[in-house]
């Protein structure tokens, strides 16, 4: 996290929708990120003023806006500025048979 705090200004999380959520792995992630203001403060706190944003991508267009909610409220937890999200709709696997 040093390293990529340090070096970056923007981060854009992707995931794919898991029941009409972030995938668990994503879920454990942010869970660490916002441990950083307790854990080591000043690491993050670095974290204010820099971007976030999120892409997600499902088979279907059933998202609502709360979906994002994770996403824009830790922004905000973090102090980070939320630059908006995009959902992505994939076509299902047409080489199964």
């Amino acid at each position: 996290m040093q390293k990529l705090i340090a070096e970056y200004d923007v981060f854009v999380f992707a995931t794919p929708v898991y029941w009409y959520s972030m995938s668990g792995i994503m879920k454990v992630f942010f869970d660490r990120i916002t441990d950083l203001l307790t854990i080591e403060k000043d690491l993050g706190r670095k974290l204010r003023g820099k971007k976030m944003a999120a892409i997600s991508c499902s088979i279907g267009n059933n998202l609502g806006e709360t979906f994002w909610l994770p996403f824009s409220e830790t922004a905000g937890y973090l102090g980070m500025d939320y630059l908006g999200h995009v959902h992505t709709i994939t076509d299902k696997d047409e080489t199964a048979g």
